[in-house]
């Protein structure tokens, strides 16, 4: 956690130091890579593709990291599939979005994140996200969690779930198990 913690302020000031303002709504941000790769057509792409195929790659090419140890049985990742033009066209120009909304929800977090205050929880809400089509209403008392699924509800490829603030502690607590007994 402590690393992802780090690594969530170091994006954030990245950010900042560019002087970006965030006035863009997530289905407008596009970006490019740094250099040419095979596989990309050269056009910017929507920002979740280029950073989920750094991500994944990444991921991928690291012996012990759970996405290449839940993928590795039933794909030959060593074989080159990393470095082939297929592997990029796939992340940056042929996937649908709705197929990896997973991906695409963990992106806008992540990038929701970066206009935010980080704390030791930031990573961990990054994680939680993923989670939130599957899920009808988050109740908590994380105020900037509740706010960045509200700033990625409207270009989510899926819908999200409703959210209520409760107060922090016991009388939180009491106030959840209420609305479930409720339920």
């Amino acid at each position: 956690m402590d690393q992802a913690e780090q690594q969530i302020r170091e994006m954030r000031k990245e950010m900042l130091a560019t002087g970006w303002n965030g006035n863009l709504g997530l289905d407008e941000i596009r970006m490019a890579p740094k250099e040419k790769l095979r596989g990309w057509n050269g056009e910017p792409v929507e920002a979740w593709r280029l950073e989920s195929l750094v991500g994944v790659t990444y991921a991928l090419g690291r012996p012990g990291h759970p996405y290449r140890d839940w993928i590795a049985p039933f794909i030959d990742i060593d074989g080159g599939l990393l470095r082939r033009p297929e592997w990029v066209a796939f992340w940056l120009h042929d996937v649908d979005t709705q197929a990896l909304a997973r991906q695409w929800l963990r992106w806008g977090h992540s990038f929701s994140q970066r206009f935010r205050k980080v704390t030791s929880g930031s990573g961990g809400d990054n994680q939680l996200m993923t989670y939130l089509i599957d899920t009808d209403c988050v109740m908590t008392a994380d105020k900037g969690f509740v706010d960045i699924i509200e700033a990625c509800r409207p270009f989510a490829p899926k819908p999200l779930p409703t959210t209520q603030c409760v107060i922090a502690g016991e009388i939180g607590a009491d106030a959840v198990l209420t609305q479930l007994e409720a339920a």
